[in-house]
């Protein structure tokens, strides 16, 4: 679907290890001719499968208990110019005629991980009797080649980015999303890193490509009496789309999980459950920040959005604050920055999970803020800042993310329904910070 050119004569042939009770071998084969309108084609496959994988779905509903929270929403005016953020997309254009739906086009959606900004300088097998070779500036696929990634490799590496206080972190791209679920790929360069819609990424002191996932050299970021910033840039996140960031004590979990990678979370989605913070959940439409203990699933949620007919999920803030269009606070189709403190009470213990959106665009600077100042589990939580947490960000949908996005039992909530098919293929973090609070 993404590359509707690859039925011009291509031969693929794909083995795709799919886990541990899982395994596929797929064959396709296609020959096309033309000639005036007429067109002919053949297709094989050959679908081999020893066990079946059952999987879950990685979130749990997720409801608001008492909380005392702190919310206050700060517009000044100030001219300013307008901050933008430019995604690049790389595109197919080609005749589709004759795609049948023998062509398994979700296997090409979820499996090929094709970039070609990363493939500069690459010779091509070609359909002709000349080479081709591929212009890393072209939007245009030559019809040669799609990339398969061996799903057997260990080259999780993605790069480098810069955080501003801390310095250069690497990008470890997961290979799990859970067990029987592979993940998509990452990209990061620079200040900014782009989770693919099905990806996760976890920073680290060091990555070493061809080496297993090591947890020891995961970030252990100590933020306890700290403040975390970054930008965010959601403008391709609807309904049903879930672009999170948030922290886990990966460098300290001895357990390499069933994803092999010593992921944890509250949701035990690999097997092993720990402290979660969530400093962001959301979408253009929704946003949760959320506390969870590693025994405490649904945790304690403040910001907007979510719920069914039988009950409200966060309403701290409103579409008067957050929301896609230029009378909102923060305007979610452009970029906007994320705050994340933890203050310490006189005892040297975490006080408070402080939540500040702001953004600033021509005639207009605005803030909303949330606080969670009361959690029965804080102390765990605090523990984990105190020790080191993992910063983690990835990108994933759902057909069932109302306890996200939903109205609500008092209809206040803004999506009436979750379209995961909307969702954007990249969610953008950039200009990640960390400084010591006054």
């Amino acid at each position: 679907q993404r590359y509707p050119s690859y039925h011009r004569g291509w031969v693929v042939t794909a083995s795709i290890d799919c886990g541990p009770k899982t395994s596929y071998a797929r064959m396709f084969s296609t020959t096309t001719s033309s000639t005036g309108t007429t067109q002919t084609r053949t297709t094989t496959t050959r679908v081999t499968t020893t066990e079946t994988t059952t999987t879950v779905e990685r979130k749990t509903t997720r409801r608001t208990t008492s909380t005392q929270v702190t919310t206050t929403t700060q517009p000044t005016t100030t001219v300013a110019e307008k901050k933008t953020t430019t995604v690049a997309e790389t595109t197919t254009t080609g005749d589709t005629a004759g795609r049948g739906d023998d062509w398994n086009h979700d296997f090409f959606k979820a499996h090929s991980l094709l970039d070609a900004a990363a493939l500069t300088s690459t010779t091509l097998p070609s359909t002709t009797s000349t080479s081709t070779t591929l212009d890393p500036t072209s939007t245009t696929m030559p019809e040669a080649l799609l990339v398969i990634p061996n799903a057997t490799t260990r080259n999780h590496c993605r790069g480098k980015i810069e955080v501003a206080g801390h310095g250069q972190v690497s990008i470890v791209a997961a290979e799990w999303n859970f067990p029987g679920e592979r993940a998509t790929d990452v990209r990061a360069s620079g200040a900014a890193l782009m989770p693919r819609m099905g990806a996760r990424a976890y920073f680290a002191d060091e990555c070493e490509d061809g080496a297993d996932f090591d947890g020891k050299r995961y970030m252990s970021l100590r933020l306890l009496g700290r403040k975390l910033k970054y930008t965010v840039d959601l403008s391709e996140a609807h309904c049903g789309c879930n672009a999170a960031f948030y922290l886990v004590p990966m460098a300290r979990n001895n357990d390499p999980s069933k994803c092999n990678d010593y992921y944890c979370d509250a949701t035990s989605v690999c097997g092993v459950a720990c402290a979660e913070i969530d400093v962001q959940e959301g979408n253009i439409h929704a946003w949760h920040s959320t506390l969870h203990s590693s025994t405490d699933v649904a945790g304690l949620t403040v910001g907007y959005g979510g719920g069914d007919m039988s009950y409200n999920s966060a309403r701290d803030w409103s579409n008067k604050s957050y929301a896609p269009n230029d009378q909102a606070c923060i305007n979610t189709l452009y970029p906007f920055e994320v705050e994340a403190s933890f203050p310490k009470d006189r005892a040297g213990h975490l006080s408070a999970m402080v939540i500040r959106l702001s953004q600033t665009r021509p005639g207009r600077s605005c803030q909303t803020s949330a606080n969670i100042t009361s959690y029965a589990n804080i102390p765990e939580i605090s523990r984990a800042l105190a020790e080191g947490v993992t910063p983690v960000a990835s990108y994933w949908s759902n057909k069932n993310m109302l306890w996200l996005d939903g109205l609500g039992a008092d209809g206040d909530g803004p999506c009436a329904r979750d379209a995961p098919d909307a969702c954007g293929d990249f969610s953008r973090f950039s200009d990640f910070a960390v400084e010591d609070l006054n």
